[in-house]
């Protein structure tokens, strides 16, 4: 026998088992579920009093939080953990708005438990409006019934989590690798407490303080450097002499050890000898 006619006949053969269960055994087993969940719907008693509750307990929304980071020079990639990355997120952006929506999770799993508390009260299950309508099969009638019970039950945002992902490219911008952290709801409150406990513009906490630096350190990327350099027409700014890219060397006019940031205005180019000279003081 053909080959090709044979496979023809296999499809077939499948094709006609697949009409089979679609229509002998799925759609009338979906149909039946339709029919028994609506009649749920209008008239189980256990049903409308969960609805009654859910109405009662409105839970705040909890936002999904994530952070994205690059860096195109291996020693930052390496030096800045994804910890740190959030530290400085919390710390300069983030830090009130992370910190109402963990109010609002202690809020939900207050309110949470005095629904559950209340969901268990509810004991008018196998209780219809109209029995003179329901189907048949009562034991069936009240499966189905505990079944959209447990499905419109509220399930509010009781923790939240923050995830982290650090990339390394080349300058170029090509991917090499990353880090990945997820950040759980503890975590993210000591973070939130050990930035909040400070002297002014201290910490208390020389860590905090650290991986601030790390990152604020981190955001001169090597292609910020050689813009930079460009910039400055690869010339010291101190001593005025022209050198190569490998004796020239970044430098924060306002130091970070002081405050200053890693932008392009607080930027300058020195040579080694400068630099070292300069150290944290301001010229």
């Amino acid at each position: 026998m053909d080959p090709f006619f044979v496979f023809l006949i296999v499809i077939g053969i499948l094709h006609a088992l697949f009409c089979i269960v679609l229509f002998g055994v799925i759609f009338p087993v979906k149909a039946v579920s339709k029919k028994y969940t609506n009649y749920n719907k209008k008239n189980s008693r256990a049903v409308h009093a969960l609805e009654e509750l859910n109405a009662k307990y409105k839970f705040r929304e909890i936002p999904k939080f994530s952070y994205k980071n690059t860096y195109d020079n291996e020693t930052h990639f390496k030096n800045v953990s994804c910890v740190d990355y959030l530290t400085y997120q919390l710390a300069y952006f983030d830090g009130k708005r992370v910190s109402k929506f963990i109010e609002d999770i202690k809020y939900n799993q207050f309110m949470y438990n005095e629904y559950l508390r209340e969901v268990e009260k509810i004991d008018c299950f196998s209780q219809w409006d109209s029995l003179m309508t329901s189907p048949k099969n009562v034991v069936r009638l009240s499966k189905y019934e505990h079944k959209l019970f447990n499905s419109l039950k509220q399930k509010p945002q009781l923790t939240m989590s923050i995830d982290i992902t650090i990339r390394r490219t080349n300058i170029q911008g090509t991917y090499i690798t990353k880090k990945i952290h997820t950040a759980s709801l503890s975590e993210i409150e000591f973070l939130l407490k050990s930035i909040s406990n400070k002297r002014g513009d201290r910490y208390l906490d020389e860590e905090i303080w650290n991986s601030l630096v790390r990152v604020e350190r981190g955001k001169v990327s090597n292609k910020m450097r050689f813009y930079i350099f460009k910039r400055d027409g690869y010339r010291c700014k101190m001593c005025g002499r022209r050198y190569n890219v490998n004796n020239l060397e970044i430098d924060h006019i306002y130091p970070i050890a002081k405050g200053g940031r890693s932008n392009k205005d607080n930027l300058q180019t020195l040579c080694h000898k400068c630099n070292v000279k300069k150290g944290d003081s301001v010229l």
